[in-house]
């Protein structure tokens, strides 16, 4: 929703920043008639998914000025310590921290993404990702999943996955597919009951909170 956020962490001393970033697509709707609408500010996008129904590959349309937009937002907005998305957004986080580590590495594979710069993204050092999914775009495929076309990759940035068991959405399955590209020490787990949401329990309230102290990426204070 595009506002800031501070939430305690316990004790009153450490705090988590939360900056929200609205998805620079406007998604536009279809009448009865099959028409298109004009699009509502509330319903927005990370990028448009063209191919066939039923099949297994997209296009994700729009996604190079969408990396752009995200990437000029970091690094004006430094110091940002870790990303959190749900459903395409945590699919948009876990590209984010595979780029993150080729920007720290050096690396500059193939067409994992544009020439822009994407040395902003370097200061993600976590991801909380629920309800997501291994990109269908082959290309941005490879950016989570490889360091380039034939060399597999396993991410090592830390990682909380929510999965719901009961998500019709994005099934457990394709969440866990997304996991299965970290190393197992870097992935953690969360299943809860429930579907396509993130979850309000205490439970989950606690889980999350202990994975951001774990990070304590500056002391006191995070910003994600």
């Amino acid at each position: 929703n595009g506002n800031d956020d501070d939430e305690d962490r316990g004790g009153g001393e450490e705090k988590v920043e939360f900056v929200y970033l609205d998805a620079p697509l406007l998604v536009p709707t279809e009448t009865a008639d099959g028409d298109r609408d004009e699009p509502k500010q509330e319903e927005r996008a990370w990028w448009f998914a063209h191919g066939e129904d039923g099949g297994n590959e997209y296009e994700y349309r729009h996604w190079d000025s969408t990396l752009e937009y995200i990437t000029s937002f970091c690094a004006q907005n430094k110091p940002l310590h870790g990303v959190v998305g749900f459903s395409q957004g945590a699919t948009v986080a876990a590209l984010l921290l595979a780029l993150g580590e080729h920007a720290r590495s050096g690396s500059r594979t193939g067409d994992h993404h544009t020439t822009q710069n994407i040395d902003a993204l370097a200061q993600l050092n976590f991801g909380v990702l629920v309800a997501g999914f291994p990109p269908r775009d082959p290309r941005l495929h490879r950016v989570v999943f490889s360091t380039n076309d034939v060399v597999a990759r396993t991410q090592n940035t830390p990682t909380l996955h929510v999965i719901g068991e009961s998500d019709a959405w994005v099934t457990p399955e394709n969440s866990r597919a997304l996991m299965s590209a970290w190393s197992e020490q870097k992935a953690q787990l969360f299943l809860h009951q429930k579907g396509h949401q993130v979850p309000s329990t205490k439970q989950f309230t606690d889980e999350f909170l202990r994975f951001l102290s774990a990070q304590n990426p500056i002391g006191d204070q995070c910003s994600t």
